[in-house]
């Protein structure tokens, strides 16, 4: 009986619990947007419907592959999130003694920023004072420098100047929200808005000059994009407007350096 007993108790001592199987867990992790940087690394524009690979990446191809998000000539397809830099090898070929800027002329039109609303691009120059975007000379050709149709852009470090269009001689802003910071905007001409002409969307204008533009109305900035107090439509913030005259008759007053037309507008230190 006594073994028996200790039996028993050896048995029970020497049970072990069963093992639960591991389970997996997936955890959901939050969305991350990826950065894509583009570097320009020449001042030659392109035609993008004969756009080839030549080695070079241009400012056209850069825009045109951030916004489309596919690879265009020899710039890789962009993200919802882009970034365009210039190289510093490309700039000094003026001399500082003559005032003259290195200058992107452009041959094929515009440059056009169309991404979609959730597009967000940042094209970072070198600095208004080595830097220009300019129309060709040489082809006489007339349109704006820069349409905005859509998304959230920032343009920093360049000049802009030479655009000649109906609206928007150097911006036309029709769509989306557009920054501009550290920009010359300079000798620019329209009938409507010499400068900038803002139609839809919205834009803010930090530490930068808009001078020597014309235009019929709006010589400087020409704003009919609407907004509310709440969310104006134009902000112009420690900026200089002046020396855009309009062309209209004397008596005729139609906005040299603004021109704002039913829509919120915020000027501050300018």
């Amino acid at each position: 009986m006594l073994s028996h007993q200790v039996s028993r108790r050896i048995l029970k001592t020497c049970r072990q619990p069963r093992r639960r199987r591991a389970e997996l867990c997936v955890e959901s992790l939050e969305p991350r947007t990826m950065l894509t940087t583009f570097l320009v690394d020449t001042l030659d524009d392109v035609t993008l419907l004969e756009v080839e690979k030549d080695g070079a990446v241009s400012l056209r191809e850069a825009l045109a592959a951030a916004s489309r998000n596919r690879r265009v000539g020899d710039a890789a397809a962009g993200s919802e999130v882009d970034e365009i830099r210039f190289a510093p090898g490309l700039f000094g070929s003026t001399s500082p003694d003559t005032f003259e800027l290195d200058t992107i002329e452009l041959t094929d039109g515009p440059l056009q920023i169309d991404g979609g609303a959730d597009e967000s691009i940042r094209i970072i120059g070198p600095g208004s004072d080595v830097l220009s975007i300019s129309t060709s000379f040489q082809l006489d050709n007339k349109h704006s420098i820069i349409r905005h149709l859509s998304g959230n852009t920032l343009i920093t470090g360049v000049t802009i100047t030479g655009g000649d269009a109906e609206v928007g001689g150097g911006i036309a802003q029709l769509d989306g929200h557009l920054t501009l910071q550290g920009v010359n905007v300079q000798y620019n001409d329209a009938t409507r808005g010499g400068g900038l002409a803002s139609l839809g969307g919205t834009v803010s204008i930090i530490d930068s000059q808009i001078e020597s533009n014309a235009a019929e109305m709006g010589a400087g900035v020409y704003n009919v994009a609407g907004g509310s107090e709440a969310a104006p439509s134009m902000l112009i913030e420690r900026s200089v407007i002046a020396d855009n005259p309009s062309t209209l008759a004397e008596t005729v007053t139609k906005g040299g350096g603004i021109y704002n037309l039913n829509s919120f507008l915020v000027v501050r230190d300018t």
